[in-house]
């Protein structure tokens, strides 16, 4: 029993026993760590660790908010680049539409000149051309109704194309293939309306010196048949196998771009 009162006793003592603070100098019990007054650490090395841990913890702290800024951010970019190409990629297939409705509109625009000015042209040219000066007749020129007097002049569109390539859509184009036939059919387009010009332009100006409504005294003499040194050059011919080979390519792109997956 006594041995346990000691006990208690030297527990009493040790709790009881103080000492002075080394920054304010007032009693502190033996056993604290941190200065109720002050609020300064005893021991410089628990300062040192308790500061150690707070630092790793708000350095911590700033990783992960950090982190959460990095990720947010990564996935608004790639959110926002999934979202312009997609609206790219819906941008350019408006523009290989407006293509498709060109070809279309120039396909039709062949198929006429084709049918009502150049064949009949070269149905001329080739009557005059399979029959010496003495066997051409009056009556078969006329039954050519009229041709060698009907001037047609056409033009190609090629705006929708050239809105396409000044857009900068074309490298969205994974279809190589297609992207070569649409350049090709459009230079073609684009040499097809020059050589037009250049037919519309003779014909007009061999028409001039001998259409009929001109009066007598301006009008030239038609001497063998009507334009004659115009449509034995067969100049026509020419002009058919363009605008066939043209027609023929303008098809099959429509046909390509109807089949495309873009």
């Amino acid at each position: 029993m006594e041995k346990y009162i000691f006990a208690m006793l030297k527990i009493v003592k040790s709790m009881t026993k103080v000492k002075e603070c080394p920054h304010c100098g007032e009693e502190v019990l033996d056993a604290a760590k941190k200065c109720k007054h002050c609020g300064e650490w005893l021991n410089p090395n628990d300062s040192s660790k308790i500061k150690s841990k707070n630092t790793f913890k708000y350095f911590g702290k700033y990783l992960l908010e950090i982190s959460i800024i990095v990720i947010g951010v990564t996935i608004t970019l790639s959110a926002s680049n999934w979202l312009g190409m997609k609206k790219e990629k819906r941008d350019m297939a408006l523009y290989l539409n407006a293509i498709k409705l060109e070809l279309d509109e120039n396909i039709k625009i062949l198929e006429y000149a084709l049918e009502y000015h150049i064949k009949p042209d070269v149905g001329y040219a080739t009557y005059l051309q399979s029959n010496d000066i003495q066997s051409i007749r009056q009556d078969s020129i006329e039954s050519y109704g009229g041709a060698c007097y009907r001037i047609g002049r056409f033009s190609l569109n090629i705006d929708a194309f050239e809105m396409f390539k000044s857009s900068g859509f074309m490298r969205l184009v994974d279809d190589k293939e297609l992207l070569r036939l649409l350049g090709n059919t459009y230079r073609n387009f684009a040499a097809l309306n020059e050589t037009w010009l250049m037919y519309f332009q003779e014909k007009t100006n061999d028409l001039k010196k001998e259409s009929p409504l001109l009066p007598e005294s301006e009008r030239k003499e038609v001497k063998i048949a009507p334009m004659y040194n115009f449509y034995i050059l067969g100049i026509p011919y020419l002009l058919l196998h363009d605008v066939e080979r043209e027609l023929n390519r303008a098809k099959e792109l429509v046909l390509a771009l109807e089949s495309a997956k873009l």
